[in-house]
C-alpha cells in the first residue's frame, strides 16, 4: 500500500544551513580561544507522531512507532552562557495506518526518522559542575520510508522541524561528563493549504503543514574539547 501526498516544498529548509553557517563563523574564534567545544553521543527513546492523511477514507493519518534513538550533538562556545548548538538524530521506526471506521492499525512500512537541527543553547550556569541549560534550534527532518512496489510511501521526504530542550549537564571533570535532556520536536508532514504569513510585517502567501509532535528523552556522555 502506498499514499501519496501534496508534495510542496518548505521555505524554511533552505533558511536552516544558512542560519548554522552563521552561527559556526561566531562561534569558531570564541571556541578556539577558549577551548570549549563539546561533542556528545547520546542515546534514548523518542514518543509519539502522527503524519495526517486526508481524501482517503479508509486511513485518517499514519502513527509513527515509540522507538529508541540515538544521535550525537555538538556545541561551540559563542558567549558567556550561549552555545551554538547542532543535533542529528536518528530514530529507526516504522509506519502504520489507522482506519477511522473500526479504530484498527495496519503495519505499512519501516522508516528512519533523521532531524537535523541548528540553533543556540544557553548554559546557566556554565562554570559549575552542574549546569542546566535550555535549547531553542531550527532545521528539518527527514522521512527515509522505502518505496514500495516501485512506489514511494509518502510524497515527500525532507520537512522543516524545530526543537525545544531542556535538562542539564554534569561534569566529572573539565573534560568529561553527562548530558539529561528532554526534547519536544515537533516536524513538519503533509501540505495541508495555503495560508497568510508575514515577511518584513508584510502579509504574503505561504504553505501550512501538519504536524508531527514527538518527545525525546537522550542520555548522553559529554567530550569536551
Amino acid at each position: 500500500m502506498a499514499i501519496v501526498f501534496h508534495k510542496r516544498p518548505s521555505k524554511r529548509l533552505h533558511m536552516a544551513p544558512l542560519f548554522a553557517f552563521f552561527l559556526l563563523l561566531c562561534a569558531l574564534p570564541s571556541a578556539h580561544a577558549q577551548r570549549t567545544i563539546d561533542i556528545t553521543p547520546f542515546s534514548g527513546y523518542r514518543y509519539g507522531g502522527r503524519i495526517t492523511v486526508m481524501g482517503d477514507p479508509d486511513t485518517d493519518f499514519l502513527k509513527v512507532k515509540s522507538t529508541l534513538n540515538y544521535g550525537l550533538l555538538t556545541d561551540i562556545a559563542i558567549w558567556r552562557t550561549i552555545e551554538g548548538e547542532f543535533v542529528w538524530t536518528r530514530q529507526p521506526t516504522s509506519l502504520t495506518t489507522h482506519n477511522p471506521t473500526d479504530g484498527t492499525y495496519t503495519f505499512l512500512s519501516k522508516m528512519n526518522l533523521d532531524s537535523y537541527l541548528f540553533g543556540a543553547n544557553f548554559d546557566f550556569r556554565p562554570k559549575a559542575k552542574l549546569r542546566p541549560f535550555a535549547g531553542l534550534l531550527v532545521g528539518f527532518s527527514h522521512f527515509g520510508a522505502p518505496p514500495i512496489n516501485g512506489q514511494p510511501v509518502l510524497g515527500f521526504t525532507n520537512r522543516g522541524a524545530f526543537s525545544f530542550s531542556g535538562g542539564a549537564k554534569y561534569f566529572f571533570t573539565k573534560n568529561l561528563g553527562i548530558r539529561m535532556e528532554g526534547r519536544w520536536t515537533p516536524s513538519e508532514t503533509t501540505y495541508k493549504g495555503t495560508g497568510t504569513c508575514y515577511e518584513n510585517l508584510f502579509p504574503v502567501s505561504c504553505s501550512i503543514y501538519n504536524y508531527a509532535y514527538q518527545l525525546q528523552a537522550n542520555l548522553g556522555m559529554i567530550f569536551q574539547f
